[in-house]
C-alpha cells in the first residue's frame, strides 16, 4: 500500500522537505539524516548531531552505531552469536538478522524501490540503493568532510586515512 501511495499520488511523494534545499524525504529520520550529512556546516544545525564513529578496542574495527559494535564485539571476540542458519552455518546476533537472512535463502524480497521498482531483501540495502536515486551522502568522514551513500565506502576511506598517518580521533561531543 505505502509503495502504491508513493508510486501513485506523487503529490504526498515527500512530506518532509529539506528547509534549506529542494530536496525532500519519505520520513522525519531521513530528513534529519540528510540534514547532518548535506547541511552540517550550516549555521542552523549543529556540530554535535553528526554521528561519530566508534572503534572496536580489541582489533581497530570502525562501527557507525553502537549496537553494531556491541554485536561485533559478542560474535567476534566473546563467541556468543544468538543464532545459527541451519542451511550455511552462518551466525547472526538477533532475530531481525536471522529473519532477513533466511529471507535471502528463500529469494524473499519484500522491500521496493519507489523509484526504479528493484526489489531487495534487506531494508537497509533497500536503504543504501535509495541514495542513489536521491543523491544523498549521509556518511561523512570527520576528517575531511567527504560524503558516502554507504558505510562500508566510508570505512574503507577512514582506513585509508588510518594508513597514510591523516587519521585523527573524532572529538568527544558534549
Amino acid at each position: 500500500m505505502r509503495v502504491h501511495k508513493i508510486r501513485d499520488h506523487k503529490e504526498d511523494k515527500f512530506p518532509f522537505p529539506c528547509p534549506l534545499c529542494p530536496k525532500g524525504h519519505f520520513s522525519a529520520y531521513k530528513l534529519d539524516d540528510h540534514l547532518r550529512s548535506q547541511h552540517k556546516g550550516h549555521p542552523s544545525l549543529a556540530q554535535s548531531t553528526v554521528p561519530e564513529c566508534l572503534n572496536c578496542e580489541t582489533c581497530g574495527k570502525i562501527f557507525s552505531s553502537s549496537g553494531g559494535l556491541r554485536a561485533h564485539i559478542r560474535v567476534q571476540h566473546k563467541g556468543q552469536g544468538t543464532f545459527t542458519c541451519d542451511l550455511c552455518g552462518k551466525t547472526l546476533t538477533t532475530p531481525k538478522s536471522y529473519k532477513i537472512h533466511m529471507n535471502a535463502h528463500a529469494g524473499k524480497k519484500d522491500h521496493v524501490c519507489h523509484f526504479c521498482g528493484k526489489a531487495f531483501v534487506n531494508p537497509s540495502v533497500l536503504k543504501c540503493h535509495v541514495y542513489v536515486h536521491t543523491g544523498e551522502r549521509p556518511y561523512v568522514c570527520h576528517i575531511c568532510d567527504k560524503g558516502f551513500n554507504q558505510w562500508t565506502p566510508l570505512k574503507r576511506h577512514l582506513d585509508l586515512h588510518k594508513k597514510n598517518g591523516t587519521w585523527k580521533e573524532k572529538p568527544k561531543q558534549v
